[in-house]
């Protein structure tokens, strides 16, 4: 008998949707402007969705000394772990979240430093960024 991983997944959505907020995800992308005149340059192609996340500080994850000693000597806050459900939405079937991406929360833009994801059984339940301010 196996366990119905599919529920946690909907639970996790559910979780997230409750308790997270909305945030834009933007992927950048770069491809050459012409194909076969490469020495033109590239021109960026960014994709974006809007999914839930749930914004976690590092002391909530009892990172509370390294947590303390960032915002001492950044002046605030510059890295948190967000979690985004894998049964949102905002992905297209398949789509994953990838190093580099930005989280975009209002002005504030995060990008992506750091990725994981909780896929037991090859089943996607949660995806967990950590994410440092880039401006």
């Amino acid at each position: 008998m196996s366990f119905n991983y599919a529920a946690s997944a909907e639970t996790a959505r559910r979780l997230v949707e409750n308790f997270g907020k909305p945030v834009k995800l933007v992927r950048r992308d770069t491809a050459a402007a012409a194909s076969d005149r490469p020495w033109e340059g590239n021109s960026t192609l960014d994709s974006e969705r809007t999914v839930q996340a749930v914004f976690v500080s590092d002391s909530g994850l009892g990172n509370e000394v390294v947590s303390r000693m960032r915002r001492s000597i950044r002046g605030g806050e510059t890295r948190r772990s967000v979690l985004v459900a894998a049964a949102d939405p905002g992905w297209e079937s398949g789509d994953k979240p990838e190093m580099f991406d930005e989280l975009h929360d209002g002005d504030d833009v995060w990008g992506v430093s750091l990725f994981d994801g909780l896929d037991p059984a090859g089943t996607p339940i949660l995806y967990d960024y950590t994410i440092e301010a880039s401006r």
